[in-house]
């Protein structure tokens, strides 16, 4: 089995280490992990985001994505300041898992995921609330 790495492209060339929130570095060092395990894409995605304490939203068919891939998945990174989206992608013959640059995803895939985010948040605490009431 190949060595899982995160691909250096992970992150736009102009940013570092430091600029990247911790969520997403933590949600990256769970995906070099899952890639080690030999996870298919989703759900090494999906464990990774719990992991990390981040939230796994959906995957897209890759031929809807706005870059060219061959799995996407989006994730909404749960931070104390502002919760944040973001896009994890797999190509074929690129080793490793690559998270979008934001500034590469169409905006309408970033207004997808929050509108996404927004539904899920808003139905939670009704279906909590149902479930206590008939229980």
């Amino acid at each position: 089995m190949p060595e899982a790495i995160l691909n250096p492209i992970t992150r736009p060339s102009n940013s570092t280490i430091s600029e990247t929130p911790i969520e997403q570095v933590e949600l990256e060092m769970m995906l070099a992990l899952g890639s080690a395990e030999g996870l298919d894409f989703s759900e090494a995605v999906q464990q990774a985001a719990v992991k990390s304490g981040n939230e796994f939203l959906f995957t897209l068919p890759a031929d809807c994505f706005s870059l060219e891939c061959d799995d996407v998945a989006c994730i909404k990174l749960l931070s104390d300041d502002e919760p944040s989206i973001c896009y994890i992608y797999q190509t074929e013959g690129e080793e490793g898992f690559l998270v979008a640059d934001t500034n590469a995803v169409e905006e309408g895939f970033v207004d997808l995921a929050n509108n996404f985010a927004f539904i899920l948040e808003s139905l939670q605490p009704a279906s909590e609330n149902w479930t206590e009431e008939h229980h």
